[in-house]
């Protein structure tokens, strides 16, 4: 679904001549290398993590969506030795964007946080939706089967859904 959207968005902005159009080309070919080399492995740094995942944003800030100015990301804590599996966040990152109102509405966002200590990774996304049909969460619970599976017992995961805000909280505990 991204890489079709994506390659349709680079595809609008090479029409319009955009300057735009190879920065998001550019981004979209280091995501696809990462998920390809990277995707597979047990784990990988939290840095090349952090690094895909300001890549996907810009690719969404590149599509010039209504809320685009509302998107936010922030890392705090020292990032550096820390292992995840990888695109372990990426899931919930994409979900926010599909799911949420960001892409419709001016007042849409999406916040993304992550703190890390000296044993433990918390991340937090929170994205506004307007009323929609509900769907099956396959994602949601594909998600959680990978979590138990990858970490056991040493991560605590919490949805909030109220005031048409959706977040998640997933914390790693022993990083």
């Amino acid at each position: 679904h991204f890489l079709f959207n994506a390659l349709n968005n680079i595809y609008s902005l090479s029409l319009l001549k955009s300057d735009d159009a190879p920065k998001m080309l550019s981004a979209l070919s280091d995501i696809l290398r990462y998920f390809l080399y990277e995707g597979g492995k047990k784990s990988v740094f939290l840095e090349s993590e952090i690094e895909i995942i300001s890549k996907y944003i810009q690719i969404q800030k590149y599509r010039q969506i209504p809320g685009m100015n509302n998107i936010t990301f922030t890392v705090s804590g020292n990032v550096s030795g820390k292992k995840v599996s990888p695109l372990l966040f990426m899931t919930l990152i994409e979900n926010a964007f599909k799911h949420g109102d960001i892409i419709e509405t001016k007042e849409g966002f999406v916040a993304i946080v992550f703190l890390i200590s000296e044993n433990k990774i918390e991340f937090e996304i929170a994205n506004s939706y307007c009323e929609k049909e509900k769907n099956e969460g396959i994602g949601l619970k594909n998600i959680k089967a990978q979590l138990d599976i990858l970490l056991m017992n040493s991560y605590h995961m919490t949805i909030d859904e109220k005031n048409k805000i959706y977040k998640v909280n997933l914390t790693i505990n022993g990083n």
